[in-house]
């Protein structure tokens, strides 16, 4: 398996099974899409990412996201970055699904969150969807001028 997949990774919870031919499929799909994938759980730990939100992760904040690794450390030294980071998956994390547009550096982000829930219906993670809008936006402006 090549690196690129192995970073956009389903773990199982102990309870759970994930044969290797679903875990293989649910790999391609998250790689194969060309939206920024991630989730993170309520440690605000990433569980999974695909190539397109580490690229674009990497360039917004000049450093990689890591599997097991949680946003507040990964952004330590963005305090305001990591505000706002938090302040949106938290949302997710307490249970609200919503869209948000998002400004980074001049570009604009249209994210989508969702909390995961397990069986019981607890939210135990976060899952964020995400592209790049700035053409749309900036062409939105242009026309309203």
């Amino acid at each position: 398996m090549n690196n690129s997949m192995d970073r956009a990774m389903y773990r199982p919870q102990p309870d759970e099974s994930c044969s290797s031919e679903l875990c293989d499929l649910l790999k391609g799909v998250i790689q194969g899409l060309d939206v920024m994938i991630a989730s993170v759980d309520k440690d605000y730990r990433f569980l999974a990412f695909n190539d397109a939100y580490h690229r674009e992760f990497e360039r917004l904040f000049n450093v990689p996201p890591q599997i097991g690794k949680s946003l507040q450390d990964v952004l330590r030294n963005k305090p305001r970055r990591l505000a706002n980071v938090l302040a949106l998956w938290g949302r997710a994390l307490a249970g609200e699904s919503f869209t948000a547009i998002d400004q980074h550096d001049g570009s604009y982000y249209e994210v989508r969150f969702c909390p995961i829930s397990g069986r019981d219906g607890t939210v135990s993670a976060a899952f964020l969807s995400g592209r790049n809008v700035t053409e749309r936006i900036r062409a939105e402006q242009i026309q309203r001028q």
